[in-house]
């Protein structure tokens, strides 16, 4: 049928049992290896944290935000979230993800990922720029990570990133003099990085007043940790029988840290690739053993990542099955309670160009800003009368070189029996009335697993919407707009896959 439309001491963080959830509210004040002066302030908790690496316009890889994906972040039990912020966007580009997570009482990092030609110059002037910005955002609920892993945009040399931190900083506190500022070492924000550079050697700048890093009580000290390496970042690669002392001593050398400098700590990224690439078993135990650790060290963290995509084999999020609950369980011992309509594909209103929208047979595909449909981008498609010409997505394949696309194990688009799947656009036809259909096949057998009637599409603008029911579980599936042998011309935007 086709129908038109137009605790900080939750400190730490994913909460290890109910009994230390109970234990730990919101009231708590949390790290004592804070500063005196932070420890009674009940505001400054990032309790149980949360990875969104999601888009605002959405990428090639990346879904674009939806609103509804911060109701699954609380409806979860996560109190913080954090993303990267793009250097090629305005400040105010990111306002409303930030307002829509700040309206739902959650904590906000966000962490610049800098221009790899930027000087140190480029660096501070971004961030007096958001500073000036945000000024009047709450100081407990916006919080800014000043450089995510300096290595990976070719900062090699350590003293350099650091050079790029002391500049930025003096900057930030013209507008913002008490913003939470999250600050981690060169690197790959390793926790030996932060030791041998987060201090007064490489940290020496100096505010107005002559204070500085010592001084400055409203500085947390960040890390990442992804030990084993082999564990995290591969598949089917059991875990060793050292890897929890390799766990352990990277947790409590940034602790020392803490420890030393009176300031408190952050490790705002850790996790695994998840089933199907490792065993299960084995990745349970390494998120229960780093829960357990980071509560006995008090070390707060946000874990990477709620989701990406469906493929992302870092992901504890699917757009089909929602949260993975086993993990919910030893993160935040939370059982989400609302079921949210999200769809699995990427780049569906054309805002990253044709990017991940594949031919086959006689069709060309087009951007464009012309069409009047959603936004100021859609998909043009002129189709020949060629019986194969389709416009399809699948699985991602080798973009930006990562593995992770091939070797997760994870389907992009996926379908469960007993939920009724919704699919609906925004279309019209150029020259005349235009004829299209919408089918799902299996990429694995190259079946049919489900075809639409054929859909008339109008020369004015309209949305169309067509229910699909499965009868049975099916991964791997491709998703395909054909012309039913017509020639024609069209544009398409706002695509979506939604369960229902």
């Amino acid at each position: 049928m086709v129908t038109n439309a137009l605790c900080r001491k939750q400190i730490v963080v994913f909460v290890l049992f109910p009994l230390f959830n109970f234990m730990c509210s919101h009231g708590d004040s949390g790290n004592v290896k804070g500063p005196v002066s932070l420890s009674p302030n009940p505001d400054l908790i990032f309790g149980n944290g949360i990875n969104m690496d999601a888009s605002v316009q959405g990428t090639d890889v990346k879904y674009q935000h939806q609103p509804e994906y911060f109701d699954a972040v609380v409806d979860a039990g996560f109190q913080t979230v954090r993303w990267f912020i793009d250097p090629t966007a305005d400040p105010e580009h990111w306002q409303n993800m930030i307002n829509q997570a700040i309206e739902r009482d959650l904590i906000v990092v966000v962490v610049l990922w800098p221009d790899r030609n930027w000087s140190a110059k480029n660096f501070s002037a971004y961030w007096e720029k958001f500073a000036i910005y945000y000024q009047d955002y709450p100081r407990d609920k916006l919080i800014f990570e000043l450089f995510n892993e300096p290595e990976a945009v070719g900062l090699i040399e350590g003293d350099l990133s650091m050079e790029w931190i002391n500049t930025a900083i003096p900057a930030i506190r013209k507008s913002s003099p008490d913003r939470l500022l999250a600050i981690g070492g060169p690197g790959f924000n390793e926790a030996e990085n932060l030791i041998q550079f987060v201090n007064p050697s490489y940290l020496n700048y100096r505010l107005n007043d002559g204070s500085g890093f010592e001084n400055d009580e409203n500085i947390v000290g960040v890390f990442h940790m992804y030990l084993p390496y082999y564990f995290s970042h591969y598949h089917s690669t059991p875990l060793r029988s050292d890897w929890k002392e390799i766990v352990t001593d990277k947790l409590e050398l940034a602790d020392s840290w803490s420890e030393k400098w009176h300031k408190p700590i952050l490790l705002t990224e850790w996790g695994a690739w998840g089933p199907p690439a490792n065993l299960k078993e084995d990745f349970h135990r390494y998120l229960e053993h780093i829960v357990n650790e980071t509560a006995r060290l008090e070390i707060e963290w946000i874990y990477y990542c709620g989701f990406m995509n469906n493929q992302w084999p870092f992901s504890i999020f699917n757009t089909n099955t929602g949260w993975d609950l086993s993990v919910l369980s030893i993160l935040t011992g939370r059982a989400p309670v609302v079921r949210l309509s999200l769809s699995p594909l990427l780049n569906s209103e054309f805002n990253y160009g044709t990017t991940q929208w594949k031919t086959r047979g006689g069709v060309e595909l087009s951007h464009v800003s012309t069409a009047e449909l959603s936004g100021d981008s859609a998909l043009e498609i002129k189709f020949t009368d060629d019986p194969l010409a389709s416009v399809f997505q699948e699985n991602l394949g080798t973009e930006l070189g990562r593995k992770e696309w091939s070797e997760g194990g994870r389907s992009l688009i996926s379908v469960t029996t007993g939920n009724t799947y919704l699919i609906s656009f925004l279309a019209k036809s150029v020259s005349g009335n235009g004829l299209i259909k919408i089918s799902v096949e299996e990429v694995s057998t190259g079946r049919t697993v489900w075809i639409s009637e054929s859909i008339t599409l109008s020369t004015e603008p309209k949305g169309y919407e067509v229910p699909f029911i499965p009868t049975q579980d099916i991964n791997g599936l491709r998703f395909v707009i054909s012309s039913d042998s017509t020639f024609q011309r069209l544009y398409i935007d706002r695509i979506q896959f939604k369960r229902l």
